[in-house]
Parts: C-alpha cells; structure tokens; sequence
C-alpha cells in the first residue's frame, strides 16, 4: 500500500467517526470497504472503551501511583460493563473482582471485549481464575517495583511489566502505556511521551 493510500484511509475512517458522532445516518462514507468491515479508530482515545476507562478510572484517579495497575485491570478485561461492576480496582480485592465477574457471567452477561484474544497461556483454569489470581494479583504484590518512576522512559516501563506473568511480547504493557501515559506524573514530560515502546493499536 503506498503512502497516499494510507493517508487517504486515514482521513476516510476519520471521517466515518465524526459524520457518526455527529448524528448522520448511514452510510457514512462513499468507500464500500469501510462501509462494509469494521475498523479500529484513527486515535485510540476515540475509542469507546478507551473513552469509557479515561472518564471513569483513569482521569478521576490521575493522583493515584497506581493507577497504571488500574489500566492492567482494565485492559485484560477490557469491557465497561464488567468494570462497572468491579468498581476502581485499588486497592486490590482479588475475591471480590472474582465475585463480581461471576455474578455477570452466571447472569448471561457479557464478560469480556472481543477486540482482544486473551487465554489462559493454555492453562486448564477458569479464564478468571486465571487472569485474577495468575496474572493481576502478583503483579498487584510487586506494585512498588513496578510503578512508573522518575527515571522511566515508555521503554524502560514497558519492560518491567513484561517481567510480570503474561506479559511477555509487550502488546498487554503496550495497552497500559497507551492509556497511563497521559496521566502519569513520570511518563508525561515530552521527551519521555515520545519514546519506544510497544505498539499499541488495536480496538478497544
């Protein structure tokens, strides 16, 4: 694909998100290919879930140091319903998060995105089971380890995370990045902003 066909998706997608926001009906664009499949938006702040996690979470609890593990927790569910009933996940109560998500799940109710294709590293364990008490609770217990600090880059972040059950390929540290990095004291400075770390794209 050359980059002016890049460029001119781009603005296309763009184009569907704001003609849909603003109340148009369908269909929102001329092209067949977007009116037909679905596509990740061009800013991922633009995202439902992403919008949801930023208004409920992460910008009424920016103070808190913790919250990149709020973003763990939101991001390996990663659907606004069940993270209502969770309620902000700090500090960490792994059997009442447990309990929530079962009420849901015994009720019909939808547990998880389907944007992201999380299992359980082929584990023979209830999928919350597995990602509450494997995946979220150690890395909870090693909070004061893995918080951003004033020495960080996304990078240098990034990796730490990937120490964590899980984690490794850097997607999931990706998705944290993505979201903690616009509140974090330490991972806001510019130069900091701008820095490698793992790609982040994907719907949500």
């Amino acid at each position: 694909m050359r980059a002016n066909d890049v460029a001119r998706f781009i603005l296309a997608r763009e184009e569907v998100r704001q003609l849909k926001e603003a109340g148009h009906v369908k269909p929102w664009t001329d092209d067949k290919i977007l009116q037909r499949y679905r596509f990740c938006n061009v800013r991922r702040e633009d995202d439902i879930v992403t919008r949801w996690i930023a208004k409920n979470w992460r910008e009424p609890n920016a103070d808190n140091p913790h919250n990149w593990f709020a973003m763990a927790v939101a991001r390996w569910i990663n659907w606004p319903d069940t993270l209502a009933a969770i309620g902000y996940p700090i500090p960490f109560r792994p059997t009442a998060v447990i309990n929530a998500m079962r009420k849901r799940k015994n009720a019909g109710e939808k547990l998880w995105t389907g944007a992201y294709m999380i299992g359980t590293q082929g584990n023979a364990k209830d999928k919350i089971l597995f990602i509450v008490e494997d995946v979220l609770a150690p890395m909870y217990q090693r909070r004061a380890y893995l918080k951003p600090n004033e020495f960080d880059t996304l990078e240098s972040f990034n990796k730490r995370l990937q120490e964590c059950y899980a984690m490794k390929g850097g997607f999931m540290g990706g998705q944290i990045i993505a979201d903690i990095k616009y509140t974090d004291k330490h991972l806001l400075t510019a130069h900091v902003f701008q820095s490698v770390a793992a790609p982040v794209r994907g719907a949500g």
